[in-house]
C-alpha cells in the first residue's frame, strides 16, 4: 500500500521514479564484482605480509594504548591476547573468500564476510589506517548491497556451458544500489576536489609540488622546482578534474563529455597510483568505470544503439532502503567544517564509524598542516673497531606507507588521531623506544648509534628547503 502511494507521487517526478526503480543490467556490475575480487586477492595478501610488523602483540603498534583511549576501537573480534597466528588465519579465509566471490559463489554473503574482516584489521591496526583501507572496506560493503552474482559465474557456466551467455547478456537486476554507489564515488571525486578550495597550498598551486616531496611519494627527491611550472598547472588541473567529474560521468546528454570523464578518470587516478603509496583505492576507482560505462559495454555486447537501461518498477526490497538511508547518512556525514550542516555531521559521521564504514573525503587538503620532506641518516660507530659508517634507512625503516604513518607519529605529524600531551608523550615514547630495538636489530652489532632527522617544511617561501629545518636527534647505544 505505501509502495503504491510512493508510485503514485512519483508520477510527477520520473527522474526520482526512475532512480528509485529502474532496472539495469547485470553484466557490468558483475565485471566489478570481479575486479574488485582480483584487487581484493592482491590487498589482503600485503595485509599477511605486515602481520608481523603491525598486527601481532609485540609488534610496532601499541594495541592496548589506542584501545584504552578509542573506545570504539574495542567493537571488533579482533582482542588483546589471541595467538599470533589469528591472523594469518581470517585473513587466509579472507583470501579465500576474495577467490570465491571471483567465481561468483555466495556473493552476498562473502562481501560481508570480506567487509567485516578488513573492519576488524583496520581497526586493530587503527594507528597506520590509511585511505586504501578506507575505499577497499567500502568496496566490499557497497558489493552487499549490489545484487551480484547473477551473470559471470561459475556455477552457471557448469550448468549450462556457453549457451547461458545468452541469458547472461539479458539479465536485469534492480538498479538503485548501483546508483547510489556511483552517487558515493561521485561525492568522493567532488567533496574532495571542492575542500581543497580551502587550502592556501591548493589555491597558491604548490600543494601537487608538496605532496610529492612527502615521504609517501615514490620518488620525493625526484621532483625539484625545476618542475614548478607542470606541477602548478596539474594542482590546479587536478581540482578542475576532481570537482567536474560527477557532471562528465553522469551526463548523459554528450557522450563526448562522458568519454572526457573516463580521460579524466585515468589521468588523475593513474597519476596518483604512479606516483604515491596509494595503489588500491585508485584502481577501485578505476575499476568503478565499468559501472558508469554499463550502457556503453552492453551495447557492444548486444551489438545495437538502443538504451538498454529498462524501467521496469518493482516495489523497493528493504536492502533497498537501507541504501538510501546509507547514502544519506553519508552525505551528511562529510561536511565536518560547514557551520550549519556540520552538527549533523558528526552524529552521522560517529554512526558510520561505529559500524565500521571509515570514511573522510578531505583528501589533501590538510597538506598545508603536514607538509614536511623528510631527510634521515644513521651513523653508527662499531664498539670494537671504532668504525664509523652510514647505514641506509630503508633497511632499518621499509618505505611503505604504514611505517611512514608509523614513524611520522615521533614528530607529532598525524592524519587522523586527536591526543592530549600526555596521550602524546606516551604515544612518542613508546615509538622511540621500538624504533631504537628495531635499529638495534637490524644492525646486529654493539656500538652507538646516532640517528638524525631533518623535516624541512614545504612552503612557497621555501620551495628549495633554504631556510633551517626542524632537527631530531637521537643518540643511543646498542649493546
Amino acid at each position: 500500500m505505501i509502495d503504491e502511494l510512493i508510485n503514485k507521487t512519483l508520477i510527477k517526478f520520473p527522474s526520482i521514479r526512475n532512480f528509485l526503480y529502474k532496472e539495469t543490467w547485470s553484466i557490468p556490475i558483475d565485471i566489478f564484482r570481479i575486479l574488485a575480487s582480483l584487487l581484493g586477492l592482491v590487498y589482503f595478501a600485503s595485509l599477511i605480509s605486515e602481520v608481523k610488523t603491525f598486527s601481532i602483540n609485540n609488534g610496532l603498534i601499541d594495541h592496548h594504548f589506542f584501545l584504552n583511549n578509542f573506545w570504539w576501537l574495542k567493537i571488533n573480534l579482533i582482542q588483546p591476547g589471541l595467538p599470533d597466528n589469528y591472523f594469518y588465519y581470517i585473513l587466509g579465509v579472507a583470501e579465500l573468500g576474495c577467490l570465491l566471490l571471483l567465481l561468483g559463489i555466495r556473493t552476498r554473503v562473502i562481501p560481508a564476510l570480506l567487509f567485516i574482516i578488513s573492519t576488524c584489521i583496520q581497526r586493530w591496526n587503527f594507528a597506520v589506517m590509511y585511505v586504501d583501507d578506507s575505499i577497499m572496506h567500502l568496496v566490499f560493503f557497497w558489493l552487499i548491497l549490489i545484487p551480484t552474482g547473477r551473470t559471470l559465474n561459475v556455477i552457471d557456466y557448469f550448468n549450462y556451458g556457453n549457451a547461458i551467455f545468452s541469458k547472461w547478456k539479458s539479465t536485469k537486476v534492480p538498479g538503485l544500489a548501483l546508483r547510489c554507489f556511483l552517487l558515493n564515488i561521485c561525492w568522493i571525486y567532488f567533496f574532495a576536489g571542492i575542500t581543497k578550495l580551502t587550502s592556501p597550498l591548493w589555491r597558491d598551486g604548490y600543494a601537487l609540488y608538496a605532496i610529492l616531496k612527502l615521504p609517501v611519494s615514490y620518488a620525493p627527491d625526484f621532483w625539484n622546482t625545476g618542475h614548478l611550472g607542470f606541477l602548478i598547472f596539474g594542482n590546479y588541473f587536478s581540482i578542475i578534474i576532481e570537482v567536474s567529474l560527477p557532471f562528465l560521468l553522469l551526463y548523459r546528454r554528450n557522450r563526448y563529455l562522458k568519454w572526457l570523464g573516463l580521460l579524466f578518470v585515468l589521468v588523475l587516478n593513474l597519476g596518483i597510483a604512479l606516483t604515491l603509496k596509494i595503489p588500491y583505492a585508485n584502481i577501485a576507482l578505476i575499476a568503478s568505470l565499468v559501472l558508469f560505462f554499463r550502457n556503453e559495454i552492453m551495447r557492444l555486447l548486444i551489438k545495437t544503439k538502443n538504451n538498454y537501461e529498462l524501467r521496469n518498477i518493482k516495489p523497493l526490497i528493504k536492502s533497498q532502503k537501507v541504501v538510501l538511508v546509507f547514502i544519506i547518512t553519508l552525505f551528511f556525514s562529510t561536511p565536518t567544517h560547514v557551520p550549519v550542516l556540520k552538527y549533523i555531521s558528526y552524529p552521522t559521521r560517529s554512526v558510520l564509524w561505529m559500524t565500521g564504514i571509515a570514511q573522510n573525503y578531505y583528501l589533501f587538503n590538510w597538506v598545508d598542516r603536514l607538509n614536511y620532506y623528510l631527510d634521515q641518516t644513521i651513523k653508527f660507530t662499531n664498539s670494537t673497531t671504532q668504525h664509523s659508517y652510514i647505514i641506509d634507512i630503508n633497511d632499518i625503516i621499509p618505505s611503505t606507507t604504514r611505517h611512514i604513518i608509523w614513524q611520522m607519529r615521533l614528530y607529532n605529524i598525524r592524519w587522523l588521531m586527536v591526543l592530549n600531551k600526555e596521550q602524546l608523550n606516551e604515544h612518542r615514547n613508546d615509538i622511540e623506544k621500538k624504533l631504537k630495538t628495531r635499529i638495534c636489530k637490524n644492525i646486529g652489532k654493539t656500538g652507538k648509534v646516532e640517528f638524525i632527522t631533518y623535516l624541512h617544511e614545504i612552503t612557497p617561501e621555501n620551495l628549495d628547503f633554504s631556510k633551517k629545518p626542524v632537527i631530531y636527534g637521537y643518540k643511543f647505544d646498542c649493546i
